[in-house]
């Protein structure tokens, strides 16, 4: 049986990033194998200042940040988990598969 992976889930197959609109509006990257909305993994995440936090509730992994990709300017202000292709990016190849178990290399990339 084939497995049921969520709409929010990021993958190779179904590239998601996060959008926060204030006057200047950031891009994120989000981890490949990382669903944001899924609480069994993710204790909260937030973007704010250029920065997107997600704090994971293996107490192992704690906390990551990750620096905007892409600023624009605009009106309103939302937060929001958006597709990808819809922003026509084109750098898949930077982004990094989080290991949520705890032994991941991200932290040695920045």
């Amino acid at each position: 049986m084939a497995e049921v992976i969520s709409e929010t889930m990021n993958t190779p197959d179904n590239k998601k990033i996060v959008v926060l609109r204030e006057p200047t509006s950031f891009r994120f990257h989000i981890p490949y194998g990382v669903d944001l909305e899924d609480k069994s993994v993710v204790k909260w995440w937030d973007a704010s200042g250029g920065e997107l936090i997600i704090e994971y509730t293996n107490p192992d992994k704690g906390k990551q940040v990750i620096q905007c990709f892409e600023e624009h300017e605009d009106d309103d202000y939302t937060v929001e988990i958006e597709d990808a292709e819809d922003y026509q990016y084109d750098k898949y190849d930077e982004f990094v598969e989080y290991d949520l178990k705890g032994d991941s290399d991200d932290e040695k990339e920045e």
